[in-house]
């Protein structure tokens, strides 16, 4: 979290990554969902800040809890869902130009069909 205070969120990114690869904590999740808000990866911040609270349950302090949801609802207008059909599986699907992604615990793009849904 030190490049977080630093303001270097992509190395910052890639070590809380890394992390939640080695040991999967819904605590990680909420340090990567920060991280991905400040880069302003929208979808993925409220995905990763719905999980940690998911995963949290109870034993998460109701402070944080009060954060969190309050990041929540900052992110809800600032993401959408678009539903995605296609006949064939593997075709490659963007959006903007950009390899459109299911929100995935550590925001890698999935881009292509079948697009998994999105848990609201």
């Amino acid at each position: 979290m030190r490049l977080y205070a630093e303001e270097n969120f992509d190395r910052g990114a890639l070590r809380v990554e890394r992390a939640y690869q080695f040991s999967p904590s819904y605590k990680i999740l909420y340090s990567l969902a920060l991280i991905q808000r400040h880069q302003n990866n929208y979808a993925t911040a409220l995905s990763n800040f719905r999980r940690y609270l998911g995963e949290g349950g109870d034993a998460i302090p109701a402070e944080r809890r009060a954060e969190v949801e309050k990041e929540i609802a900052v992110l809800v207008p600032r993401c959408a869902t678009i539903d995605v059909k296609a006949n064939v599986d593997g075709a490659d699907v963007f959006v903007d130009d950009a390899g459109a992604c299911s929100a995935t615990a550590l925001g890698t793009c999935i881009g292509k069909t079948p697009i998994p849904a999105a848990s609201s």
